[in-house]
């Protein structure tokens, strides 16, 4: 806690600082959001009018969280049962987000979402979680999602997979809402943003 208390000071008199840099009024108060995460954040979008942080974390404002959470305006709470992975050993978080076809997309280092086996990338309704097309397929069966990007109304994923459903894509590939595609022959090397 007390760490995090350090953070917002920190990142406050940065604010402030960036404010009076500029010419801007500093009559801003910057306030912790409840009592917040127990470990890092990572990632954030907004969604339905609603903060979504994801990261590292399992817990936020004393509610089981699971790597994803979402504040609104007053309090924290959890995005469904949040992401887990089935592999022992493996560090599960969510590394990026994107809002995408008014859906939120999460990737990063996971096998489920609320219980659907995803493999590194899903999707959230508002409601419930669910997979993106055919699963992505890493070296060794366990793929990484570090980037989201649109472009053209098309979502671009890059990471460490060889796979997207059957289709060879080679740590990139594209997703217009129903369908995979490959970028030409792909990248040699993990792509992030």
């Amino acid at each position: 806690m007390q760490n995090y208390i350090k953070k917002v000071k920190l990142i406050c008199a940065v604010f402030f600082i960036t404010l009076n840099v500029f010419g801007q009024s500093t009559g801003y108060q910057c306030t912790p959001l409840s009592s917040g995460l127990n470990n890092n954040v990572i990632c954030q979008a907004v969604y339905n009018n609603e903060l979504y942080v994801g990261g590292v974390f399992t817990t936020a404002g004393g509610v089981n969280t699971n790597c994803i959470a979402k504040w609104n305006g007053s309090n924290w709470t959890s995005v469904g049962s949040g992401i887990s992975t089935i592999n022992t050993g493996t560090v599960t978080f969510i590394r990026t987000m994107m809002v995408y076809n008014n859906e939120l997309y999460v990737g990063g280092s996971f096998n489920l979402a609320g219980g659907v086996n995803v493999n590194g990338l899903a999707k959230w309704n508002g409601t419930t979680w669910s997979a993106v097309g055919s699963s992505l397929i890493g070296p060794g069966g366990t793929a990484f999602v570090s980037s989201l990007e649109i472009l053209n109304n098309e979502l671009y994923v890059g990471g460490m997979f060889t796979y997207a459903g059957a289709l060879s894509v080679n740590n990139i590939a594209k997703w217009n809402g129903s369908n995979w595609f490959a970028l030409g022959t792909g990248v040699n090397y993990s792509t992030s943003s």
